[in-house]
């Protein structure tokens, strides 16, 4: 592992001279190596990088370099900004397009040439994983144009004819990178959470295949509906149980599985879901990769929204203490079911034993 990024370095070195002498240099041992990456394999960068045959250290190092792995990141004309949020980062780009400015969008800085070139959508490529995924098919267009070598990297950046010695600079950054990832470094925090089986999860870029479903039982079994504030400890494994029950039978495990997510972001109380935009992404973003992991379709069924709510209703009813000044616009007709407010081991029980049982169906 070494060895590569040694060569790559004296490289670098030698031909600073050949750079300034020239404005196309012929460097041909300044080759990246080609080794995964702890941090990138699972999560966003990993299908695109197997499809295109890119390192994913690299990818990693280079969205470091560009946005700090920083998904709502944008540059434009030059100056960066970091919003808080999605809908501020869309705000901005919009006033950029308008304006007919250039600009540099998420995790990747995807420039605003790919997305005229292809008609692409601002909100298409804000988003994460696609925004990734466009970004490692750009930068496999320059690994086969000049090879895995320090030229597609700067290449990635500035076009080599405009400004080699940027290039140069830029690639020399996004080594230091690279060096860490592989030296077992830490480019930044990562939002690592450990599950309840060991696995090391990322709730915001989640690996279908990392969910598992007794982390997911044992972890809605411990969570207690409302906040906590109910009358009787109540948990989200429970109330799941329920909805499965609840809706025909061919929609019965995304009943079961509707709340998975909180496994992985936590109950946020629903009047305070509006306000928090970003959560709900996170949320949907670990919504999908439930759905791949367990083969369910995408949207959830309106069915299991339904008995959502019924569920909601008798929630209130049988749970909470009577407080008629509070509203809940959501609450319908409730189910008729008898909430048996189960302790956390059962309730974990019952779940697994519910997920087998319409797995094997």
């Amino acid at each position: 592992m070494r060895r590569p990024l040694v060569l790559f370095l004296v490289a670098l070195v030698l031909s600073s001279w050949a750079i300034r002498a020239s404005a196309s240099p012929v460097i041909h041992d300044m080759d990246f190596p080609r080794q995964a990456s702890p941090l990138a394999s699972q999560g966003l960068f990993q299908g695109p990088c197997v499809k295109w045959g890119v390192p994913s250290a690299l990818a990693v190092a280079i969205a470091y370099q560009e946005s700090r792995l920083y998904p709502w990141a944008v540059n434009i004309a030059g100056q960066s900004f970091r919003p808080a949020s999605r809908a501020e980062a869309l705000t901005l780009l919009r006033q950029a397009e308008a304006q007919g400015r250039s600009y540099d969008v998420g995790i990747m800085q995807v420039n605003s040439y790919w997305l005229r070139k292809y008609g692409l959508a601002l909100e298409t490529v804000l988003d994460p994983q696609s925004n990734v995924t466009l970004g490692v098919w750009i930068l496999a267009q320059e690994i086969t144009r000049h090879g895995l070598n320090w030229r597609a990297v700067a290449s990635y950046h500035t076009p080599l004819e405009r400004n080699p010695e940027r290039g140069m600079r830029y690639a020399a950054s996004v080594l230091r990178h690279l060096s860490k990832i592989q030296g077992g470094g830490q480019l930044m925090p990562q939002p690592l959470i450990q599950t309840f089986t060991g696995l090391g999860f990322n709730p915001l870029a989640p690996d279908p295949a990392l969910i598992c479903i007794e982390d997911v039982a044992h972890s809605l079994s411990m969570i207690c509906r409302f906040g906590g504030h109910c009358s009787r400890f109540y948990s989200v494994a429970e109330h799941s149980l329920h909805v499965s029950n609840l809706v025909p039978q061919e929609h019965a495990l995304w009943g079961l599985l509707h709340d998975a997510s909180e496994a992985y972001c936590g109950d946020v109380l629903s009047p305070l879901k509006p306000f928090w935009t970003q959560h709900g992404e996170a949320e949907s973003r670990l919504t999908e990769a439930i759905a791949r992991r367990f083969g369910l379709p995408l949207p959830i069924p309106a069915t299991v929204h339904e008995a959502d709510m019924a569920m909601l209703a008798a929630e209130r009813e049988q749970v909470m203490v009577a407080a008629p000044s509070v509203p809940w616009s959501k609450a319908g007709a409730p189910a008729s079911v008898v909430l048996e407010c189960l302790s956390p081991p059962v309730a974990k029980f019952r779940f697994i034993e519910r997920y087998y049982l319409l797995r094997s169906k």
